[in-house]
């Protein structure tokens, strides 16, 4: 009889640790299918951001592109075909002596 209730035991325990190990293993595939929804909202979310941070520079390059034209009347900027990192480096080393067709100093029109 005792052993039969050994092998009762370790039966028990085998069946115990065999439904465990099923209950882990659906975990792990539960947490990979949520880490990889989580990864891939986090890549839409990231090409979301780059297309709203292009935008916002893009809206910032016309508007600075604006104002210099009201700054500068004597610049055509439809004519004159800068791209926004020659601009701003252009705006940030002085204005545009590097250029023949511009003139190298800003106009003297007051603003008001």
């Amino acid at each position: 009889m005792n052993n039969v209730n050994l092998f009762h035991a370790m039966y028990v325990v085998a069946c115990e640790t065999t439904s465990r190990l099923q209950t882990l293993e659906n975990d792990k595939f539960s947490l990979a299918n949520q880490v990889s929804h989580l990864s891939s909202v986090n890549e839409q979310l990231l090409s979301e951001l780059r297309t709203s941070q292009q935008l916002y520079l893009t809206k910032g390059f016309h508007r600075c592109q604006s104002m210099c034209e009201k700054v500068f009347p004597d610049l055509n900027f439809q004519q004159v075909s800068y791209t926004e990192d020659e601009l701003t480096n252009r705006l940030l080393n002085g204005w545009l002596p590097s250029r023949p067709d511009v003139p190298s100093a800003p106009a003297t029109t007051p603003m008001n």
